[in-house]
């Protein structure tokens, strides 16, 4: 697996949902999600089109 992360090959992704209360009690929500990998680091911006749109947090 390193080895197709520093080759253009591979590239991993990371991505969570954290749900919290604020001090006030006030239920929160934030989608978060990145990625790492040559893969990814020379263009190949198609791999992180779903994860950019992924992020996101409650409007409250």
């Amino acid at each position: 697996m390193r080895q197709d992360l520093e080759s253009e090959k591979g590239y991993i992704i990371f991505y969570g949902h954290i749900a919290y209360k604020d001090i006030f009690g006030k239920e929160h929500w934030t989608n978060f999600c990145t990625g790492s990998g040559k893969a990814i680091e020379h263009g190949t911006f198609d791999i992180l089109r779903k994860c950019i749109q992924y992020n996101d947090v409650d409007h409250d």
